[in-house]
């Protein structure tokens, strides 16, 4: 499933081894071929690239509360066939608990999510029902139980996080600076990044705001993907 989502972010700042040999020999070797690829990771990430998304995870991370617009386009699969939906996601976020989501799309169908600290609730406002789950906790210990538990899939989830930089780099396999961009007008540094799962693309505003203005992801783990 690849998604192209336009962002407009708001944030609020107010508050913040003859045997023994061979088994050296073996370890000395595993050694070097780990080192080595330690190295040949090391070369595909652009430092340029980190440092953004380095800017961008610690302005995002200090905010105490934190909004998003993402109007996303997806392509779906339908009798075999990709059609392309488009979807609006209002998100807001208190931390380190509060976390309010709207989504509408283009059929009609749309949900509200919820987490107050102690429950996340999932009310589908098309069909009038809801889902609760008990969960004391803070948002990103939330976000990591729907991810570990029910392999929930959020396009914009890894930007919730406090330190989002953290999160993207823990699965990363390269990453490229691809210049200056305009998106809507705005000046911003184009990202692009593989990852185990998901190549995934971020514009990120120029100068002291660093805000994600547009996403685009492509899960790699999906058999009709890319």
């Amino acid at each position: 499933m690849t998604g192209i989502s336009t962002l407009t972010t708001k944030l609020g700042t107010s508050s913040r081894g003859l045997l023994a040999g061979f088994f050296m020999a073996t370890a000395t070797l595993s050694g070097a071929a780990n080192m080595a690829l330690a190295q040949d990771k090391a070369e595909l990430m652009d430092p340029k690239a980190i440092s953004v998304l380095d800017a961008m995870s610690a302005y995002l991370g200090k905010a105490k509360t934190l909004s998003f617009t993402a109007n996303t386009s997806f392509d779906d699969l339908v009798t075999g066939l990709k059609t392309k939906v488009f979807r609006t996601t209002k998100l807001y976020v208190k931390r380190p608990t509060g976390t309010y989501a709207t989504e509408v799309t283009d059929d009609g169908t749309g949900r509200k999510i919820w987490f107050d600290g102690n429950k996340l609730t999932q009310y589908f406002t098309h069909s009038k029902k809801y889902q609760e789950l008990d969960f004391k906790g803070t948002n990103d210990a939330v976000m990591d139980a729907l991810v570990d538990k029910y392999d929930a899939r959020f396009v914009l989830g890894d930007l919730l996080y406090t330190d989002s930089a953290k999160n993207y780099k823990e699965h990363l396999l390269s990453a490229e600076y691809m210049g200056l961009k305009l998106v809507g007008g705005t000046p911003a540094h184009h990202l692009s990044f593989e990852s185990e799962a998901a190549d995934f693309q971020i514009w990120v505003q120029v100068g002291a705001t660093p805000v994600p203005l547009r996403y685009e992801i492509t899960h790699v783990d999906i058999p009709s993907e890319p």
